[in-house]
């Protein structure tokens, strides 16, 4: 029996990193049936049955939650993974730590396997360049942590070729498998109607799916909602509500949280436009969901924006990629033009796009190989 460890700091928020292993570990168990693949954790635990074996420190609430608003539990969990479960981890074949947990696990562990989704490295320049320079030196302590770990890791793993560029200079073993979604499931659901979820089949409506808050750039959705100013124009968020969510629907912008996948596929059917200002990931699955499903895309130059605009803008009119450092304004005459296209046609036509970059499939061999050899 292969026993492998992964050691991840997981929440709700962070849903994609649950898929991400999800997917893996599912791939993994139809070809090798004598594998134990068990997770360790300090702050929470991913649900279902993925895992064989659980094995969680129980923290207060209050201190979770403080850990993740504020972005701290990968230093925390880095901390507390090998304090509390050292002696339980060298019994494995193998350890896969995701993120900057590894240091010091990875110096105590010779069997260690860095990946690294995104870093701390493009928040910090991003803020600077804005000149909030209160966030940008928070990132940069952030980092002094996450350089530990780029130094002292055996090798990493990362999913895209934009991570690889911020962190290469500190690690020269880093290589890049990419993500990917399942384009099977991902695709347009023709049976839901506008109508279905109270919009009007004439409503011109885009999509964001992420987290509200000043990470991801809630005041560029603001700001484009405002000075759009077109009662047609409306804005679904799959995202936790913020406290002053009615306040927001007053300039169109609505609110859905805790969908299922399925329900997700549906608002992505409905949908007319797909944005996404992000100043700084490092795959991001929401992106490749809607250009399976076929929408249009607005987004930024970072992830997996980078290879989109390397290689597929040219192709693929459609996809509309802004520079991070863009202000809201930028965005407007774009989403003007596809709402004119949407007048004239009554619809906004869905793509068949061909981009290997996003088909799970063409990944996962990668990461079996990762986790198994």
């Amino acid at each position: 029996m292969k026993k492998i460890a992964v050691l991840y700091s997981w929440t709700k928020n962070y849903w994609w990193i649950y898929t991400f292993f999800r997917d893996i570990i599912q791939h993994i168990r139809k070809n090798n049936k004598n594998i134990q693949i068990d997770i360790f954790s300090v702050t929470d635990l991913p649900p279902g049955n993925l895992f064989n074996n659980y094995y969680l420190i129980k923290i207060p609430n209050i201190i979770k939650n403080f850990l993740f608003k504020f972005n701290l539990h990968i230093l925390f969990s880095s901390l507390f993974i090998p304090l509390f479960f050292l002696k339980k981890l060298k019994k494995y074949d193998k350890i896969i730590i995701n993120q900057e947990l590894a240091f010091p696990t990875n110096l105590l562990l010779k069997n260690c396997i860095t990946i690294i989704h995104w870093t701390s490295i493009g928040p910090a320049k991003f803020w600077w360049k804005k000149k909030r320079y209160i966030y940008s030196i928070y990132y940069f302590f952030l980092h002094l942590n996450c350089l530990l770990t780029y130094k002292t890791s055996r090798v990493i793993y990362t999913v895209s070729e934009y991570t690889k560029n911020l962190i290469k200079k500190y690690n020269k073993n880093i290589q890049v498998c990419w993500w990917g979604i399942n384009k099977n499931f991902w695709k347009i659901d023709k049976n839901v109607k506008k109508e279905d979820f109270w919009f009007n089949k004439n409503d011109f409506i885009m999509i964001f799916v992420g987290r509200f808050d000043i990470w991801k750039w809630k005041e560029e959705l603001v700001n484009i909602m405002k000075n759009i100013n077109n009662p047609n124009v409306k804005l679904i968020c799959i995202s936790k509500r913020p406290k002053n969510y009615q306040e927001l629907q007053k300039i169109n912008i609505y609110f859905k949280e805790n969908l299922s996948e399925t329900d997700l596929k549906k608002y992505y059917s409905i949908s007319d436009l797909f944005i996404f200002p992000t100043k700084y990931e490092g795959y991001w699955t929401v992106i490749a969901e809607a250009l399976s499903i076929g929408l249009p895309v607005i987004t930024t130059n970072t992830w997996l924006g980078y290879i989109l605009q390397k290689k597929y803008t040219s192709k693929y009119p459609s996809i509309k990629i802004l520079n991070i450092l863009d202000w809201y304004e930028k965005y407007l005459p774009l989403i003007k033009d596809f709402y004119k296209k949407f007048i004239k046609n009554k619809s906004i036509e869905k793509y068949n796009y061909n981009i290997p970059e996003i088909d799970i499939s063409n990944a996962l061999k990668c990461w079996e190989k990762i986790f198994i050899e």
